[in-house]
């Protein structure tokens, strides 16, 4: 049994390389198979694209794919990578990365929010539902 998560994928960077992007499902040459057959590829839902800007939408299991998103800009080092995060347990976590002078400058944050029965049933929040 895991914990299960969404996370919602933000690229910006040359049209050309997004449109690669996304055409591939974010699977790209480098990437870890393993993960890019789990999470990407057909299992990624692109909710946004705009020349410059692609936005999309994955699930993930037990922990983030930080590791995925950091070879995906090693690979495409023009692009500025933002990835937010929430799970069923109300884990929520934010990675932004992007290159500067040649090595991948990232960015990480975690808190917590409200679990998934304390949105759909609280009405008193000072009490915790388990």
């Amino acid at each position: 049994m895991g914990i299960d998560g969404r996370q919602y994928l933000e690229i910006r960077g040359a049209p050309a390389i997004l449109d690669q992007l996304e055409k591939s499902g974010i699977v790209f040459e480098g990437g870890d198979p393993h993960i890019a057959e789990r999470f990407f590829g057909t299992a990624a839902e692109v909710r946004h694209r705009s020349p410059r800007h692609l936005v999309v939408w994955y699930e993930f299991r037990n922990r983030p794919v930080y590791e995925y998103l950091t070879q995906l800009l090693i690979a495409y080092p023009t692009l500025w990578i933002k990835n937010d995060y929430k799970t069923e347990t109300g884990n929520c976590g934010l990675w932004i990365g992007r290159t500067v002078n040649g090595t991948p400058a990232i960015q990480e944050l975690e808190w917590e929010e409200l679990i998934i029965e304390e949105e759909m049933q609280a009405e008193d929040f000072s009490q915790t539902i388990n």
